[in-house]
């Protein structure tokens, strides 16, 4: 009999959570919202764990958890535009070049190495938790981080997974954490 792979589940789970959360959103129901926004966000950090404690990784897991990842984030800003549509289409710029840092690394990784990477680094842990922060604060109507803060932290964990992808290509595995690790 097959083992049911929770991961995966709790990965496919955060992706399923997106249409909801639009439509509390939408609908102004901000406590539900806020809970379901935290239950998806914080999947992120089960899954994986699971994955590896109840050795359940797989291909497949690594996908799920990166798209539920990048979707989770980019529909934030979708999110964050309903409640405050200044901060996206004053700087529409920022937005756009930390959606290139996050989508480009893959592709870097896939041009260099011919095989499909996810770097689970620390940094990006980070700033997925700033942007939940945000996402969550911004839906009260206050702002926890600033625009430019964020950007120059998405361009350091850019930064970092360049230098990975470039000066330690032999090294490279899903779970590094940090380039110090590798040094």
């Amino acid at each position: 009999m097959a083992k049911i792979n929770y991961a995966n589940i709790l990965s496919a789970s955060r992706i399923l959570a997106l249409p909801v959360l639009f439509y509390f959103a939408l609908n102004s129901n901000i406590l539900a919202f806020c809970i379901l926004y935290l239950v998806a966000a914080s999947t992120d950090a089960f899954d994986g764990y699971i994955a590896r404690k109840m050795k359940l990784e797989s291909k497949l897991g690594v996908i799920l958890d990166d798209i539920g990842d990048y979707l989770l984030y980019i529909s934030s800003l979708g999110l964050i535009y309903i409640w405050a549509p200044f901060v996206l289409t004053g700087y529409w710029y920022l937005w756009l070049i930390m959606l290139f840092y996050g989508l480009s690394q893959n592709f870097i990784i896939y041009l260099i190495h011919k095989k499909y990477y996810s770097l689970h680094l620390y940094s990006w842990k980070f700033i997925g938790v700033l942007i939940s922060a945000n996402t969550l604060y911004y839906s009260v109507g206050k702002s926890l981080i600033p625009l430019f803060m964020l950007f120059g932290l998405f361009s350091i964990a850019y930064l970092e997974t360049l230098v990975i992808i470039i000066f330690f290509k032999k090294q490279i595995k899903s779970n590094i954490g940090s380039v110090f690790k590798l040094m």
